[in-house]
């Protein structure tokens, strides 16, 4: 159990250092909290506000902050142990809760991405949240951008319940579920922002 928990450990912190604020700062003395509409140090808005190339990086870095604790943990830990949820969770609460950042965090797409993708071939969640994630581009074509992910990481929670009671895969499914519900919080939480932000906007001009 130890083993797992330090796993996890590990996971949250990696997943607490927040790529996507620190690189624009770094490199291009951005702050895309300030900058941003929604204030969310995610790689969406690196793209957006600090060009491709920035944008691609610090996408890359949130990936591999949940592949590499979650990969490592993999090879050496057995997946089917329940305790194995809490490493699956760990990188995607730590972007979530932003140790390092006053406990504020991003929506934790990519890092959760990231963290799916350690898995394969394991287990192929990753492609069922890309299907999703294509079929909400089609379905909810208006913005916000939450919308979208909270119908992809919906579709994906289902998916999960059903290994979970009909196949028998708890270890594995109880971790996404546990990312699913993350993810979906904190863009209900985006949405809750963005309707509070509008109001007040709309309070100004009157």
């Amino acid at each position: 159990m130890t083993r797992y928990l330090v796993y996890s450990a590990v996971g949250f912190v990696m997943g607490g250092l927040l790529f996507s604020y620190y690189i624009p700062k770094w490199l291009k003395h951005i702050d895309i909290r300030e900058k941003s509409k929604d204030h969310n140090p995610g790689t969406a808005n690196a793209f957006m506000l600090a060009g491709s190339t920035v944008g691609t990086l610090c996408l890359i870095c949130d990936l591999m902050k949940g592949l590499v604790p979650v990969a490592a943990a993999a090879q050496r830990l057995d997946v089917t142990n329940l305790a194995f949820a809490a490493v699956l969770i760990g990188p995607v609460l730590g972007h979530a809760c932003g140790p390092f950042n006053g406990w504020k965090g991003g929506k934790s797409i990519a890092v959760s991405f990231g963290v799916l993708i350690a898995l394969l071939p394991v287990d192929s969640s990753v492609w069922i949240l890309v299907i999703s994630y294509l079929a909400a581009l089609v379905l909810i074509r208006h913005r916000p951008n939450e919308k979208k992910t909270i119908y992809a990481y919906g579709v994906l929670a289902i998916y999960e319940g059903y290994q979970w009671l009909i196949v028998g895969r708890r270890a594995v499914a109880l971790g996404i579920l546990g990312i699913c519900a993350i993810v979906i919080h904190r863009n209900l939480a985006g949405l809750k922002a963005e309707k509070e932000n509008r109001i007040m906007q709309e309070q100004v001009e009157i």
